[in-house]
């Protein structure tokens, strides 16, 4: 196995068999704890877990790392002489980047009943980890942070922390804007423009802040600022953010647009229209979206075999070949010979490079 690795391939999809999020991460790499395991999951018919240790796996003599391993439980059930041949790859989320990065290369491996863990002794350097600049550790949970009741049709909440948050630890109220991710349709992006705002309970004189963001089901990342709000300036008299001991904060919304993964990416769109919902309007759209000329005519791609297909991403039902592999022509032509006795033999290959 690898001694070492670089994490430098990063991609938007999740790992496709299981997601293992620790809360509190650097408080286990400062405390006595040796080793994290995850629950059991099932992956290609077995049963297995992740391993992975905070500071490194001492019985490698490894430190200042951390240490990751996919290990094969239960295996009491499986038969004598047993083997099982995997390839295998370990990813780390980006918060910064909101994608998930990986060494390279996938990893083959051949578990018995003599060694049924395999894993990287050195995954990734606690400095390069820990740096909170390199996105690799976010929110860790340790931090003060109080949530809101939800709001809106997909559950919105309003993040604080009153201590600060990452840059702001020590020095400012940090805010963020969350969102339920089980409210988000699979397969579907909100893009939102959000504008956050700490209101002053003397003056009058509000501040506001505002962004886009664009919410996954697949990340769990909130958007917002982490210096919002220096804490000598909360905490003075005179400028009316707290009052009485209360800070008011309010939150504001609005859908820009549903971003569902498919023919067209995210970068294709050119347009936005910037949507208000409420009581007396609940429905937008676009009542001219394709004209039935162009969507059914074979030509432009929109149906196959009468057939509408979307390419879902990371589980897909998307259909690879080849629109136009042979003309009738040429296969009618009985001196080319691939219509024989009305008879035409296709054949495939499919290789297995690798288990992603």
């Amino acid at each position: 196995m690898a001694t070492g690795a670089v994490l430098l391939k990063g991609r938007n999809a999740p790992p496709s068999h299981y997601l293992f999020k620790i809360k509190s991460f650097s408080q286990l790499s400062k405390s006595s704890v040796e080793k994290v395991c995850s629950d059991d999951f099932e992956a290609g018919g077995y049963k297995w877990k992740l391993r992975i240790y905070p500071t490194g796996d001492k019985s490698r003599n490894v430190k200042d790392n951390i240490s990751i391993y996919l290990e094969l439980v239960d295996t009491k059930s499986l038969p004598a002489g047993w083997e099982v041949n995997v390839i295998s790859n370990f990813f780390i989320f980006n918060h910064q980047q909101n994608k998930y990065f990986s060494n390279t290369d996938v990893v083959q491996t051949r578990y018995h009943s003599m060694k049924t863990r395999f894993g990287i002794a050195k995954y990734i350097d606690l400095n390069t980890f820990s740096n909170l600049e390199n996105g690799y550790l976010f929110d860790d949970t340790f931090d003060e942070k109080y949530e809101s009741e939800t709001f809106g049709c997909y559950k919105w909440n309003i993040l604080l922390y009153p201590n600060g948050n990452a840059e702001g630890k020590g020095n400012s109220i940090s805010i963020f804007l969350d969102v339920s991710r089980s409210s988000i349709p699979p397969d579907t992006n909100l893009f939102v423009k959000f504008l956050l705002r700490v209101k002053d309970q003397i003056n009058g004189k509000h501040i506001e802040k505002n962004g886009n963001h664009l919410y996954a089901p697949s990340n769990d990342v909130a958007n917002g600022f982490r210096n919002f709000l220096s804490l000598a300036k909360l905490k003075d008299p005179e400028e009316g953010y707290l009052v009485d001991d209360a800070l008011i904060i309010e939150a504001e919304a609005t859908l820009l647009g549903l971003l569902i993964f498919g023919e067209t990416k995210i970068n294709d769109i050119i347009d936005v229209k910037e949507m208000h919902y409420h009581s007396l309007n609940t429905m937008f759209g676009i009542s001219k979206f394709n004209d039935l000329g162009t969507f059914s005519d074979p030509v432009n791609g929109y149906l196959s075999n009468d057939t509408y297909y979307y390419q879902y991403e990371p589980s897909n039902r998307y259909v690879d070949g080849s629109i136009k592999i042979l003309s009738l022509a040429k296969l009618k032509d009985p001196k080319e010979g691939y219509l024989v006795d009305d008879t035409s033999i296709i054949e495939a290959e499919v290789t297995l490079l690798g288990l992603i």
